[in-house]
C-alpha cells in the first residue's frame, strides 16, 4: 500500500488479462475469485492516458460516466465515446501484455461481467460509508456544543 509498486502494469491491464483467454490456465475457482475481486474494486478504472487515442475528446469518457453514476446518482449508459475509450485501453493492454484476444472479445466480456455496474456499486458503498462517518462525527460535535454532558465528564 505504501511501498513501491510490485507490478509494472496497472489495475486495468490486470482486469483485461483476467478477461482474456491468457488467464485460462488459472484454476477456475481462483480465476473466479480474482475476477470478482477486480470487478468489484473501484480501482481498476484508468485515468493516466498512457494509451494513444483516436479522439482526444473521448479520453476518460468511461471514468467520467462511472463517477457521475457512482457519486452523483446519475444513470450509466454506454455511449460511443465510452466504448471508444474502453476499446483504446483494451488495445493498449493487448499490445502491452501480448494478449491473444481481440479488443471486441475482451470488451464483450467486460460488459457481460458487469464491470461498470460493479464499479458503481462499490463507489456508492464508499460514498454511503463516508456519509455515515461524517454524520456520526457531526452528532458528537453537536452534542458537545449543545452543552450535553458526555461520558467521563
Amino acid at each position: 500500500m505504501f511501498g513501491p509498486s510490485v507490478s509494472p502494469y496497472e489495475h486495468a491491464e490486470h482486469a483485461f488479462w483476467l478477461l482474456s483467454s491468457a488467464s485460462s490456465w488459472l484454476p477456475e475457482r481462483v480465476h473466479a475469485i480474482l475476477l470478482e475481486g477486480m470487478a468489484s474494486w473501484s480501482a481498476w478504472v484508468w485515468t493516466d492516458g498512457k494509451e494513444k487515442v483516436r479522439n482526444e475528446n473521448n479520453r476518460n469518457a468511461l471514468l467520467e460516466a462511472l463517477l457521475a453514476a457512482g457519486d452523483e446518482g446519475k444513470r450509466f449508459r454506454w455511449t460511443k465515446a465510452i466504448e471508444e475509450d474502453a476499446l483504446n485501453r483494451i488495445e493498449f493492454a493487448i499490445a502491452t501484455l501480448k494478449l491473444p484476444d481481440s479488443p471486441m472479445d475482451i470488451l464483450e466480456r467486460f460488459v457481460e461481467y458487469g464491470f461498470p455496474g460493479k464499479y458503481i456499486t462499490d463507489r456508492q458503498k464508499l460514498h454511503n460509508r463516508r456519509q455515515k462517518r461524517q454524520g456520526s462525527g457531526e452528532e458528537r460535535l453537536t452534542s458537545r456544543s449543545s452543552g450535553r454532558s458526555s461520558p467521563g465528564r
